[in-house]
């Protein structure tokens, strides 16, 4: 079991917050954490209806070819800057993350997540959004990994339509210490905007 302490683990903004965090290793590949992150001034404090605070937890397994992690977080609404909106209540979110790296070769390794909010201080149509993505990836295609990955690019309102993105790279040994790693990507916005479409190259050296 290991502890931290350290700062903004969930709430945004400039503020000075008190946050802790344990971890702790259940043995056969499973895990757990926990964390708490506050922000209180000398007329409220940490832990209190007046001040803004955030719990967050996960539990999650990781073994030779699969995993897969549940999280968890309650977090007061509040304007990053240590205070409580207007509207108060809380935000709710849960995520659930896979992966899975088959023996074969012949196989793509796959990894998928899936998260959802609840905002209990929304009006019905907006108090909810959710957010998902998947990727797949070959490791020995030629001389490099050829990879490809579908997803939201933000979370959506459930009033909303999904707007997606996509991406498809492959990464190769150009030569000793050198990786060359083409991608292009789509990225669909809302209303007039058109969609947008770009490709990317990084190098990466190794020395």
């Amino acid at each position: 079991m290991s502890y931290s302490r350290s700062r903004r683990l969930f709430l945004g903004g400039t503020a000075a917050a008190t946050a802790v965090g344990a971890s702790f290793d259940l043995g056969n590949g499973y895990s757990a954490a926990i964390a708490y992150e506050g922000e209180g001034t000398s007329t409220d404090g940490l832990m209190t209806e007046e001040g803004v605070d955030a719990f967050g937890g996960q539990l999650a397994y990781s073994g030779d070819t699969y995993g897969f992690s549940y999280t968890y977080a309650n977090i007061d609404n509040n304007d990053g800057l240590g205070a409580l909106t207007a509207a108060e209540g809380v935000t709710s979110y849960n995520a659930v993350n896979a992966y899975y790296n088959p023996e074969s070769s012949n196989l793509p390794s796959i990894s998928a997540g899936y998260e959802w909010s609840h905002d209990d201080s929304a009006a019905n149509a907006s108090d909810q959004t959710t957010n998902y993505f998947l990727g797949l990836q070959w490791d020995e295609v030629g001389n490099g990994s050829l990879g490809a990955a579908i997803g939201t690019k933000a979370p959506t309102a459930e009033s909303s339509d999904d707007l997606m993105m996509y991406e498809a790279f492959y990464s190769y040994n150009y030569t000793d210490g050198i990786t060359i790693t083409p991608l292009i990507y789509v990225k669909e916005n809302s209303g007039s905007t058109e969609d947008e479409t770009g490709i990317i190259v990084k190098s990466t050296f190794d020395f």
